[in-house]
C-alpha cells in the first residue's frame, strides 16, 4: 500500500509540473471527462470499500479522474 501512495504522489507531481510548463494540455471535454470521473469515481470507491471508505473514495476518484480525461481528451481529438 505504500508503495502505491508513493507511486501515485510521484505521479501527480510529474504531471502537476507538465502542466505548469504547458507542454500538456487537457481541451474542455478532457477536463469535463475527467470531472465527472472523478465524481464517479470516487463515489463508487466509497460504495464498494466497505473497510475503508477514504481509501475507497480517493483511489475511485484518482481513477475516475484519469480514465474520464483521457476519454474526453481522445474524444476531442479528430
Amino acid at each position: 500500500m505504500k508503495k502505491l501512495i508513493g507511486l501515485a504522489a510521484i505521479s501527480l507531481s510529474l504531471f502537476s509540473c507538465a502542466a505548469e510548463t504547458g507542454q500538456y494540455t487537457l481541451s474542455q471535454t478532457g477536463q469535463q471527462g475527467a470531472a465527472v470521473g472523478g465524481i464517479i469515481g470516487a463515489t463508487a470507491g466509497l460504495m464498494l470499500d466497505h473497510s475503508n471508505r477514504w481509501r475507497g473514495g480517493v483511489i475511485g476518484g484518482a481513477l475516475g479522474s484519469a480514465l474520464g480525461g483521457a476519454l474526453g481528451q481522445m474524444s476531442s481529438q479528430k
